[in-house]
């Protein structure tokens, strides 16, 4: 296809000039059809670099990714399959550089809106929108009151669960961490010299702040689920405060450790495709090439078409993200002696614990409150999910990503999409005893 364009003045004024697609002494501007759009290639990755590098780094990426979703957008609004190779003849689509401009213009356009609050973004995310906290220690607050470990939404034992040193590995965030290794996670210490922590006050449950007694019961029972390790004194990086907040159901308390203090530490970490309303929203249903969705036909297909939404929770997502000693010790939460803790005569790095020795106590899981949880749990949990075989070939979906289409003549049992929202996942397939007898099995019950 040739588009032809008049301009209105002989020498093309009316297009600002000539331009590069007209030839000397011709009137008209002649187009090869730019469609389909190359699509950037994809950038590998980095190592051994600072950290400042890696964030310019991941930063121009994800505007390369942008740009890449807009020109798959374009070829597919304009009916065309993106090229499998990029093209060699770029001459004859002189157009493509500029469209690759204006739409990479648009892009960083709008990433220069409003900024993200990084030490606020987990909290967003883990408390479900809920604005609990601010930086500077002021705003809206919505805590609950602790009163006993069985009103902590904990689990029984964490003994055998696994690293996530070992979780990470072969995903995307393992270029972030490696066992024993958190430096890439890490502000540059000129940053940190440049900007002071702006946290001036930690959130404390008033109840174990207040009761010496009920913040030692607490300890132990964290001991006792192996939720915590033991450190000699001194080990903690960062000692930090815990507090509750209500469950949905309201009878049970969310534990957040209060991490600001340590996501002021590392940088801010790279975002994740998420599926909240939008990805579920645009669920297309085809029919066979020339029916009409108004016919009887059509009607029948719909009929026969069974659909079911299966959604399930995953127990205990983050607490299940073991983390080791180097890790840990960012997360202190507090202090006892041997004696207080019943563990006088133990051995501690090969030193017997007298009943006067004081411990240091660290957070052994991904803390809820972490800016960086949120990324290796939804991480993690789409690598796992690629690996169960009853979801082999089914569509991820995400807010920005491509809908799910599903064929209304095929009515074979399965799974067709799946989702993934951190530590909640959710299963579209055809017959609903398929998706009850599917990954979702011990999940809440599908929703036809």
């Amino acid at each position: 296809m040739t588009l032809t364009m008049q301009p209105s003045a002989a020498d093309g004024s009316s297009l600002g000039g000539r331009g590069p697609w007209a030839s000397a002494g011709s009137r008209s501007i002649s187009l090869s059809n730019p469609f389909p759009l190359e699509i950037l290639p994809e950038r590998g990755t980095l190592r051994n670099v600072s950290s400042r590098t890696r964030q310019k780094f991941d930063r121009s990426r994800r505007v390369d990714s942008d740009i890449n979703e807009a020109l798959r957008a374009l070829n597919w609004y304009a009916g065309s399959k993106e090229p499998v190779v990029p093209r060699c003849d770029s001459s004859s689509h002189l157009s493509q550089p500029e469209l690759h401009a204006r739409i990479r213009e648009s892009v960083l356009e709008q990433a220069s809106g409003a900024a993200i609050p990084g030490q606020q973004a987990a909290f967003k995310e883990l408390l479900h929108g809920r604005s609990v906290y601010s930086v500077d220690g002021t705003g809206g607050i919505n805590l609950a009151s602790y009163s006993n470990p069985q009103k902590v939404s904990l689990p029984a034992d964490l003994s055998g669960a696994p690293e996530l040193s070992q979780l990470v590995q072969n995903t995307s965030a393992a270029q972030y961490y490696e066992s024993g290794t958190v430096e890439r996670m890490l502000r540059p210490q000129s940053e940190l010299d440049a900007s002071p922590c702006p946290v001036k006050t930690q959130f404390w449950d008033a109840t174990l702040k207040h009761s010496r007694k009920k913040l030692i019961g607490f300890y132990k029972h964290l001991i006792k689920i192996n939720l915590v390790l033991l450190a000699p004194a001194g080990t903690a990086l960062e000692q930090l405060r815990i507090c509750f907040v209500y469950k949905d159901d309201r009878t049970q308390l969310r534990c957040i450790v209060d991490a600001r203090q340590v996501n002021w530490r590392f940088a801010t970490p790279p975002g994740v495709e998420l599926c909240i309303s939008e990805g579920l929203s645009r669920i297309e249903i085809t029919l066979p090439d020339g029916m009409d969705p108004d016919s009887d036909a059509a009607l029948e297909h719909f009929k026969k078409l069974e659909l079911a939404l299966g959604i399930a929770d995953i127990a205990d997502a983050f607490h299940r993200f073991r983390l080791d000693r180097q890790f840990a010790r960012y997360f202190g939460v507090g202090q006892a002696t041997a004696s207080e803790l019943g563990i006088s005569g133990q051995l501690l790095d090969g030193c017997v614990l007298e009943p006067h020795s004081v411990v240091d106590i660290l957070w052994g899981s991904l803390p809820m409150g972490f800016s960086w949880s949120l990324l290796f749990c939804q991480v993690i949990g789409e690598a796992k999910l690629l690996r169960v075989p009853s979801l082999d070939g089914t569509l991820r979906l995400t807010d920005r990503g491509p809908p799910a289409v599903l064929d209304a003549s095929c009515h074979k049992p399965g799974a067709r999409a799946h989702y993934l929202y951190v530590d909640n996942m959710g299963v579209l397939g055809v017959r609903l005893k398929t998706v009850r007898r599917g990954p979702l099995r011990h999940g809440r019950s599908p929703r036809p």
